[in-house]
């Protein structure tokens, strides 16, 4: 499929910013540039290691609505009188 592009403008702005720039136009030269890529790649990526967390607000909330409960039932049946 025939690309229109500026490759013009893409190498400049690939040597201002101190890049270089790639053009594949088959597989086997997109293999070639991941080549000449990893051979430039010289930072060490450090892996991100994710971990399962659990919640521990539901026993809180479970306790909190319990409490609240009790304290409405409360209000209104043995104190209903008693508090005014």
């Amino acid at each position: 499929m025939k690309v229109d592009i500026d490759e013009g403008t893409l190498n400049k702005i690939a040597t201002i910013t101190g890049g270089k720039y790639f053009r594949a136009t088959n597989n086997s030269a997109l293999k070639d540039i991941y080549e000449q890529i990893d051979k430039l790649e010289k930072a060490k990526i450090d892996v991100t290691q994710y971990r399962k967390k659990t919640e521990r607000f539901l026993p809180f909330a479970i306790i909190a609505l319990a409490l609240l409960s009790l304290e409405f039932l409360t209000r209104h049946t043995l104190l209903k009188g008693a508090i005014t």
